[in-house]
């Protein structure tokens, strides 16, 4: 079950206008390529952030408490437009990106054409969508930790895969620049979930 596929099939067109209606963006498509790119960015940090046993085990209690497959009731992608997110969400982007995440609104909004508040919108109303179906995922293929460590791992190397230009984005969460995410991940797990 890829996940990025998942999302984008989430997306009809008619969600597609009314997220780019809230963000003020000029079509459907660029609605779309932000949103995957905010997808790709937020699965790419959560497999980052779960490359370490307690990172894999602080991802997998979050989603078990607060975001299982029922942790929305009767969540449906048009709570998303209904001011779905606030709070809850924020504290989402900041457990997922950490300090990375005005580097990554800024890569995306500048690689979309969208403005950095606008792009911080859609982020917000997103985090918790991609949450609630991680959580299906997890509760649908009883996955432990451990499981999604390597289910992430494998949908990070998909989406590197499926969009190229997302390995961009990703590269901002590794914030000295050094290609080891283990030290900049540090001061992150313990905040994590």
């Amino acid at each position: 079950m890829n996940l990025l596929n998942l999302m984008q099939g989430l997306m009809s067109q008619d969600i597609l206008q009314q997220l780019g209606g809230q963000i003020g963006a000029q079509n459907t498509e660029q609605t779309q390529n932000a949103s995957n790119d905010i997808f790709s960015a937020m699965i790419g940090a959560m497999s980052k952030n779960t490359a370490t046993p307690q990172g894999a085990e602080s991802l997998n209690n979050a989603l078990e408490k607060d975001h299982s497959a029922n942790a929305f009731g009767n969540f449906n992608i048009m709570g998303l437009l209904g001011g779905m997110g606030g709070s809850n969400s924020s504290g989402i982007l900041k457990h997922i990106f950490g300090n990375q995440q005005q580097q990554i609104t800024q890569q995306i909004s500048q690689k979309n054409g969208i403005s950095e508040e606008s792009t911080s919108s859609l982020m917000t109303m997103l985090a918790p969508l991609l949450m609630s179906q991680m959580g299906t995922v997890k509760q649908q293929n009883g996955m432990n930790s451990n499981d999604l460590q390597q289910y992430l791992q494998g949908e990070k190397e998909q989406i590197k895969q499926q969009n190229p230009q997302a390995n961009n984005i990703l590269g901002f969460l590794d914030g000295n620049g050094d290609g080891n995410i283990m030290d900049d991940l540090g001061g992150m797990l313990n905040k994590l979930f």
